[in-house]
């Protein structure tokens, strides 16, 4: 897959986060810093991809897609599926 293909699953899939917490507690609230930082390192992709800088634009993806992938593992929220492996990303 190619890094735009990445960042378009990546997109989808912060769109799709069921938030596990209950409202108002301090997991809720970690749960929603999580997921505005995983929403800046995309909007920084989106910069860095503006600017031609493909290592900056695929740096921001993949603490995106890190950020994504800790929440998860941490049962702070759901994803309905994961279909990214570090191995199919290609690279121009």
């Amino acid at each position: 897959m190619n890094l735009e293909t990445y960042s378009d699953i990546l997109k989808s899939l912060v769109h799709q986060i069921s938030i596990c917490c209950v409202k108002n507690t301090p997991y809720y609230h970690l749960t929603t810093e999580i997921i505005q930082m995983i929403e800046s390192y995309l909007d920084d992709s989106v910069f860095f991809y503006k600017k031609k800088d493909i290592v900056n634009y695929y740096a921001s993806l993949a603490y995106a897609h890190g950020w994504i992938c800790a929440g998860s593992y941490l049962g702070l929220y759901s994803i309905p599926f994961f279909p990214i492996s570090w191995r199919n990303i290609e690279f121009p």
